[in-house]
């Protein structure tokens, strides 16, 4: 698996946000917008961890799911409405951590995703 450094490692907005995320964000928005209408944020969404269910994601599995998430929104609560909608992830990567490991004795590995919210 190739490992591309992120760019993004923490909420930004405004002038801190790069110009090629910025553009990547437009690819979903109605009307293009500007730094300064948003900010970003990164978000874990799964890992190779076992659970407290004892179910994990195998690194295939987080790989097949990356591009599963690209464009789809998040929420607040679990309510089915679009009311609640909040961010929209538009970019995702499986990123690994050589320093850590999971209880299987595997290196740790996630899918990480980036959100955008309107401000």
């Amino acid at each position: 698996m190739k490992q591309v450094p992120p760019i993004v490692e923490k909420t930004l907005s405004g002038t801190d946000i790069p110009p090629a995320e910025l553009k990547m964000i437009n690819k979903f928005t109605r009307r293009k917008l500007t730094a300064d209408e948003v900010f970003i944020f990164p978000v874990i969404l799964c890992d190779n961890e076992i659970d407290r269910d004892y179910e994990r994601f195998p690194l295939k599995s987080l790989e097949a799911l990356a591009p599963m998430f690209v464009g789809k929104t998040g929420v607040f609560d679990h309510s089915a409405g679009a009311k609640n909608q909040s961010a929209r992830i538009y970019r995702t990567q499986v990123v690994s951590d050589e320093t850590r490991s999971v209880s299987g004795g595997e290196t740790y590995s996630c899918l990480k995703a980036w959100a955008y919210m309107v401000r």
